[in-house]
């Protein structure tokens, strides 16, 4: 079969078009991630701080029973030298290394980008639904799922300093505050509707990933 020049030219413009679609929506989610990586990390802080032992050992346990991971659960003694090291070494320091290991870039723009591509695609959803969206769906609960699996692999990567059963007890912990993080943006989306069909959506996803 002779395939005609034009035929090639066009298939040719339409990948160069996609390929330009894909550089725009990787760098547009870089710069998400840039903006919102602060956010994040005080986010987690603010939870550690304004929990006790018992508030953070029931944060975990609920995790565990909306996941089925009783691998993650973190216990009592294990949150108490927790707390030493965020004392030993500062809350902001520590956090931010964790979100520094755990949020890697790439990973991030791989799931950012193609939400960023639906949501701009969608007429009524004004700018600050999105933006609460694609920090809630787009970051928060993509990045608790990669810790969830790096922790259940055996694969949580050393730190320098902090000793790795509590750096591993620091990933066990904190996948489960960005995962309660992720749901209460995802909770802030204003329109019933919406906020109703984005949430049975997300509770769905989860349990057939839990199954």
């Amino acid at each position: 079969m002779v395939i005609k020049k034009r035929h090639i030219l066009r298939l040719l413009l339409k990948s160069r078009k996609g390929l330009l679609q894909v550089k725009k929506y990787n760098k547009k989610a870089k710069e998400f991630w840039k903006n919102k990586r602060e956010e994040l990390i005080g986010e987690i802080i603010r939870v550690l701080d304004s929990s006790t032992d018992a508030g953070l050992m029931k944060l975990s346990n609920d995790f565990i029973s909306i996941t089925g991971f009783r691998e993650l659960r973190c216990r009592t003694n294990e949150i108490h030298e927790f707390r030493k090291i965020l004392k030993n070494f500062g809350s902001k320091n520590v956090i931010k290394d964790f979100v520094d290991y755990v949020a890697r870039t790439g990973f991030l723009t791989v799931v950012i980008a193609p939400a960023l591509a639906v949501a701009e695609g969608i007429d009524d959803i004004d700018e600050e639904i999105i933006n609460e969206w694609l920090y809630g769906i787009g970051i928060c609960l993509p990045v608790s799922a990669d810790i969830c699996d790096s922790v259940l692999d055996g694969e949580v990567l050393k730190h320098p300093l902090i000793p790795y059963k509590n750096w591993v007890a620091c990933h066990k912990l904190c996948t489960a505050i960005i995962y309660q993080i992720g749901f209460n943006h995802a909770d802030k989306i204003r329109g019933e509707d919406l906020k109703e069909r984005v949430m049975d959506r997300l509770k769905a996803g989860i349990q057939k990933v839990s199954e």
